[in-house]
């Protein structure tokens, strides 16, 4: 059972950012405990912001106003309109 290509994408992007910081958080000698416990969270915020984009992305190429969009994913108007035109760009 496969993923859809924009779901590997996040999960590569995902994993490059938890090495990333696992390679800094031994560099520095942290608690690897409070250190871990930190990643994840921020992990999990990455992706709760990859999903959002996504979603935004989705609503707009169905017509979805700005607008209407910003209050589903709860971001601004502006926001919302930046990932639009950066998610144009990059397709």
């Amino acid at each position: 059972m496969g993923f859809t290509k924009p779901i590997e994408q996040i999960f590569i992007k995902l994993s490059q950012v938890l090495l990333m910081h696992l390679k800094d958080i031994i560099r520095r000698g942290v608690n690897m405990c409070t250190a871990l416990e930190k990643l994840e969270e921020k992990c999990r915020e990455d992706g709760r912001q990859e999903m959002k984009q996504e979603t935004v992305l989705s609503l707009a190429n169905l017509g979805m106003p700005v607008d209407q969009i910003a209050a589903v994913v709860k971001e601004s108007a502006l926001m919302v309109q930046k990932w639009i035109s950066e998610g144009k760009a990059a397709v």
